[in-house]
Order: structure tokens, then sequence, then C-alpha cells
């Protein structure tokens, strides 16, 4: 009997180590005061301090992007309504919280004021299926930047890198 809890006991430790406690409940935090500063990023205060928060799903124009990149930040403030509430997934590489803001990132998918990130990792296959809808409805019925010609903003990005 000793043997086999000497097999299931480290294996069960490899699972719980990973772990995340916003997987077993999302965390939602409620901001004082918000700044859009581009389409998918804004500055919260959140107790004493300010934090940017990325938002998840979601990749919209640069600000230098030519005139979409304002279009994209003003669909965003006009899509953003206090109280702001914002859900935490986690954090990303620069330490910006990634979450979402009272749920907009679907809503600026189906405006077509942002493009799915393509490397989102999404909750469910359910969720993955209504954004990915949204965006082709939004490109289908040409909503937002899809009236334009627009450069996606991960080349946009990877072509300025390029030049620096």
């Amino acid at each position: 009997m000793a043997r086999i809890y000497h097999f299931i006991i480290p294996l069960l430790s490899i699972f719980l180590v990973r772990v995340d406690l916003t997987d077993l409940h999302p965390l939602y935090l409620e901001a004082s005061e918000l700044q859009v500063l581009d389409g998918d990023t804004v500055r919260v205060k959140l107790g004493g301090g300010w934090q940017k928060v990325r938002l998840n799903f979601i990749d919209a124009p640069e600000l230098g992007q030519q005139e979409v990149g304002s279009i994209s930040a003003n669909c965003l403030k006009k899509n953003l309504s206090f109280p702001w509430m914002i859900k935490v997934d986690g954090f990303d590489l620069y330490r910006r919280i990634l979450g979402d803001v009272n749920g907009v990132s679907i809503h600026l998918i189906q405006e077509g004021c942002a493009y799915l990130y393509p490397y989102a990792r999404f909750y469910h296959l359910r969720q993955k299926g209504d954004y990915l809808r949204a965006q082709e409805r939004a490109r289908r019925l040409k909503r937002g930047l899809w009236n334009f010609k627009v450069l996606n903003p991960r080349d946009y990005r990877k072509s300025r890198a390029k030049f620096q």
C-alpha cells in the first residue's frame, strides 16, 4: 500500500504546482480612473498607483499607424463605460495586466475596431468561435478598420523594428 503513495503523490504534485489562482476563480478589480493609451491598452488607477492593462484576445493598430490608430483608440473610448471592472487573466511579457475591461474586447472585434490577436489563449472553443465569427462578420460588412487597407498591427510592428 505504501508503494502506491510513493507513485501517486509525486505525480499529483506535478499538476498542483502549475495551478494559478486566477485559473480557479477570476480576479476582478475596480478602477477609479482610466486612460486610453491606444486601441488595445489602457492605464487604470488601482488603489494608489497606475497600472497598464493590455486587453486580452485583440490586437489594435498602433497610434502611429496612419489614421487608423486613432480611430481604434477612439472606438475603445466610446465603448468603455463607468464603473470600470477589470477581469485579470494574468500578466504579459511587459508586466502589464492581461485582461478585459467590462468585456469590451468582443465589442471592439464586432465593430471592426480591432483584430483578433493570433496567439490569443481562449478559455474554451466556444469563446474562440464567438470571436472568430464576430471578426468575420465585421470584415464581411466592412465595419471600422475593414473599410481601410490597413497593415496588420503585428506586421506593422515588425516593419518598424527592421528600421530601428
